[in-house]
């Protein structure tokens, strides 16, 4: 985590909750799985983070690029604005 620095370190914080289960065996017995020092599950969920922000960074970059075509009615144009935004999660911006 020393090379992700205090940005990697943040993110990880965010996401190692997740990355620790509890699950009931055959037995009936707790069974605590911790994969926050594993490697793979690490990267994995640094992976899953990334896509995600690239995600809405390429939706909002195509709201942005929408233009009204020649010959499309206002109505439609607009119409269609209103359904992109919807995925581009602007009240949810914080660096993106």
């Amino acid at each position: 985590m020393n090379e992700a620095g205090k940005e990697g370190l943040s993110i990880y914080n965010g996401f190692k909750e997740s990355l620790i289960t509890t699950t009931l065996d055959d037995a009936g017995n707790i069974v605590k799985t911790d994969l926050s020092e594993n490697y793979d599950a690490v990267v994995a969920e640094f992976g899953r983070y990334v896509a995600a922000r690239k995600s809405h960074t390429s939706i909002r970059s195509a709201f942005r690029k929408r233009k009204q075509r020649p010959g499309e009615p206002f109505e439609n144009w607009y119409t269609d604005l209103k359904i992109m935004i919807k995925d581009c999660e602007f009240y949810n911006i914080t660096d993106s």
